[in-house]
């Protein structure tokens, strides 16, 4: 063997070596690449599950809040078909208070009082909205707009005033008697 051909085994072993050792260095770099662009994949699809999961809580919590406005709807509506119920038997029981107040005992005398007791508030109203509907065909034009506006007005109060009065009536009668 002569010195080339040991030059030239020994260029071929050096060759071979060196070319080893450059795709294992283009292995790993195309390997971390690779690595690189899985990592970016994996965060890009944990981005994703992360904002499905927030707009599924989103969804959630929207519904949550729907669920109990209906439920605050359901109690406020309960509550007010209490209190409807609790006004009607108070008005019951105020009507029934107001045919048992006069123990007459079959006196004449107290059953005409109590009838007028009881007729008087329908019989003044009628007589008053009577006089007005007279006064009102008689009245000029820019007087009738006058006289409207005031039937209004003592028709709520008289209203307002006469049930108003039955109630605290009832509220100071039922606080006497404990």
């Amino acid at each position: 063997m002569e010195i080339i051909d040991v030059i030239g085994a020994a260029a071929t072993v050096g060759s071979g070596g060196l070319l080893g050792v450059l795709g294992a260095l283009s292995t790993r770099l195309f390997g971390y690449f690779e690595r690189k662009a899985e990592q970016s994949r994996q965060l890009a699809l944990a981005e994703m599950d992360h904002k499905h999961e927030l707009a599924l809580r989103d969804q959630d919590m929207a519904y949550m809040e729907r669920e109990a406005a209906l439920a605050n709807q359901k109690i406020q509506l309960e509550l007010s078909g209490k209190e409807l119920d609790a006004s009607l038997g108070a008005l019951q029981a105020s009507y029934g208070h107001d045919s048992d107040s006069i123990n007459h005992d079959g006196h004449w005398l107290l059953i005409g009082a109590e009838f007028i007791r009881k007729i008087y508030r329908p019989l003044l109203t009628t007589f008053l909205f009577v006089l007005v509907y007279l006064f009102f065909q008689d009245a000029e034009v820019t007087v009738k707009d006058d006289i409207i506006g005031g039937v209004l007005a003592l028709a709520s109060c008289a209203g307002t005033w006469w049930f108003t009065d039955r109630s605290v009536q009832k509220g100071v009668s039922r606080n006497v008697r404990g």
